[in-house]
């Protein structure tokens, strides 16, 4: 405290804070030992450096995690498509209904070709 004091009275009258700011930062730098007991500012300030380092990388793993249940796997993707394209449907024009009908009356003439011909074989066997 005393080196930031001196420092403002240094610079008065002046926007001083980046130059009391630099003296406290070089005083800190000098004399700020890594001590034996645990109540030393090294130590202080390497816990805090830790804890802030740790408090970084478990917000980018929460981050990666949320990322990872936003993307989507190629087959979701492509579930959600066929559900999209399901719902949308075909948009019918007179092409699109004109080849639907080709293939409904087809397969309804040879359904009633079927069952025609197996009529017809049931009445053979019975008779």
């Amino acid at each position: 405290l005393a080196v930031a004091n001196a420092e403002a009275e240094s610079n008065q009258g002046m926007p001083a804070i980046f130059a009391v700011c630099e003296a406290v930062r070089a005083w800190l730098a000098d004399n700020n030992v890594k001590g034996l007991d645990d109540a030393s500012m090294h130590a202080q300030m390497m816990r805090k450096a830790k804890e802030a380092e740790r408090k970084e990388a478990q917000a980018k793993q929460q981050f990666e995690a949320q990322k990872k249940k936003e993307e989507m796997s190629e087959a979701e993707k492509e579930e959600l498509a066929v559900r999209k394209r399901r719902e949308e449907g075909t948009p019918v024009t007179d092409e699109t209904f004109a080849e639907w009908w080709e293939k409904f009356t087809a397969e309804m003439e040879e359904k009633k070709d079927d069952e025609q011909s197996s009529s017809a074989e049931d009445k053979d066997k019975a008779a």
